[in-house]
């Protein structure tokens, strides 16, 4: 069904008062996993971004880097990262429209709790080299661009968050 479902089904599960889901490729290091962790409770939502992107292909930390430029203009941000492990309040999570499937879940999410003035701080991770080639499949760069397409109509024609 795709990782954004399996995101949806996962929270919806959750019992605790925080959620994140960490990539099964096993890309990010367990110490910054554990600096994420500690900071949990500063905010509503903590926000991580790659702090060594050059361990990514070019053509990876190029689409990243247009994402994230693309996100902050159409919704007004300001956030560094959008698809890195994010810890939210299960609570926010539960009252938030979540609809894709796509890799574009946690941009969903984040825009829709920001926009909403949901606070946040950021912080940086280390990840080790991976492929990521599924990430360029054609039906997911399609999804992440349908997911980007209705969250724009939704927050700046519709003004829902």
């Amino acid at each position: 069904m795709g990782v954004g479902y399996s995101y949806r089904k996962g929270m919806k599960l959750s019992k605790k008062k925080y959620y994140t889901l960490v990539s099964g490729e096993g890309e990010i290091y367990v110490s910054s996993l554990k600096k994420i962790l500690s900071r949990v409770g500063e905010a509503d939502i903590l926000i991580s971004y790659i702090h060594n992107p050059g361990v990514r292909s070019l053509y990876r930390r190029i689409l990243s880097k247009s994402f994230t430029k693309l996100l902050n203009l159409l919704f007004g941000l300001n956030v560094k990262y959008y698809n890195g492990c994010a810890v939210h309040k299960t609570a926010l999570l539960k009252n938030v429209k979540m609809a894709t499937n796509s890799f574009a879940y946690q941009a969903e999410i984040l825009v829709r709790l920001l926009k909403k003035g949901h606070s946040y701080v950021e912080m940086p991770y280390m990840v080790e080299k991976t492929e990521g080639s599924e990430l360029f499949r054609i039906t997911n760069l399609i999804g992440v661009f349908l997911t980007v397409a209705k969250l724009f109509i939704d927050i700046n024609i519709r003004r829902e968050n």
